[in-house]
């Protein structure tokens, strides 16, 4: 089964395909970011602004590390990497990010 692409835009970053958009949460009012390989081998969602004490950051199946909202530059951190959390989002951003993530 192929990826919804009906409203989301596509990028291609090294090679790959990937459909991205940004959507309300489920059980909170803040943004997210979902970035998906069109061969659905790539999965990221990325908090994009939040006043909650915490949040994470999925990537590829895995969980990224908690990330206190006070802190006063907040990122991901994946392991000793760290990607400044995005306050506007541009194909340039997504691409950075998924390079982030996979490497």
């Amino acid at each position: 089964m192929a990826v919804r692409t009906k409203g989301r835009r596509k990028i291609i970053c090294n090679g790959n395909t990937y459909i991205w958009h940004i959507k309300l949460g489920y059980d909170d009012p803040y943004y997210w970011l979902h970035i998906m390989a069109e061969d659905k081998s790539f999965y990221m969602i990325c908090p994009l602004a939040t006043d909650a004490k915490e949040y994470r950051c999925h990537a590829d199946g895995s969980v990224t590390e908690m990330i206190p909202a006070h802190m006063q530059d907040p990122c991901l951190r994946i392991g000793e990497k760290a990607f400044p959390l995005p306050k506007v989002v541009t194909p340039g951003i997504v691409s950075d990010l998924i390079a982030f993530a996979k490497n």
